[in-house]
């Protein structure tokens, strides 16, 4: 809804729509959560095995915002903001596990598993009156869903460039949250 009023009002609005891919930093619940289950040695097999996601981490989400707002030849455009691959769910469980050093005696849970355990959480927040730690959708739309972008747009046009991917990200969030404690 907000594109749509931008874009009926765009001979009175100078805006840019800046379409953010999954963002990823310190701070999200679900991230934390799957950081603390590959811990304990259980991986959750997200999605289909197929790359099916593009990713973003806050640092270059940020970068990109002010290079929008600073560079007029932005103004009317519409980008969409990623590190510039695609990844399955499995590779980003991957790359957790890799950096945590948990080695090969793991517990993988397959979907049919989490969608169990989300139908659990569902039921418990209900009685609690507190959000699930994790919903059906949330599996389903890792199993079903593909959300995959082309940055290329924004980097032709204003010279961003990625300078988080994969490995330095999840470095940097695990480190966080051990910093916190909470890992």
């Amino acid at each position: 809804m907000a594109e749509d009023f931008i874009n009926r009002n765009r001979s009175r609005l100078p805006a840019v729509i800046i379409r953010l891919s999954n963002v990823l930093g310190v701070g999200e619940q679900k991230v934390l959560t799957i950081l603390r289950l590959v811990k304990n040695r259980i991986l959750p097999l997200l999605g289909n095995g197929e790359k099916q996601t593009s990713l973003c981490f806050v640092e270059d989400a940020v970068r990109t915002l002010i290079l929008a707002a600073e560079k007029s030849e932005a103004i009317g455009e519409t980008y969409f903001v990623t590190d510039g691959r695609a990844y399955s769910w499995r590779e980003i469980i991957a790359c957790i596990a890799r950096l945590l050093e948990v080695g090969d005696f793991v517990i993988k849970l397959h979907n049919w598993e989490l969608l169990a355990i989300a139908g659990v959480c569902e039921a418990v927040g209900k009685l609690i009156q507190a959000p699930p730690l994790v919903s059906t959708h949330d599996i389903v739309a890792c199993r079903d869903y593909y959300s995959l972008y082309d940055g290329r747009k924004i980097e032709r046009d204003l010279g961003f460039r990625t300078q988080v991917h994969l490995e330095k990200g999840m470095k940097a969030i695990i480190g966080w949250y051990k910093e916190k404690g909470l890992l």
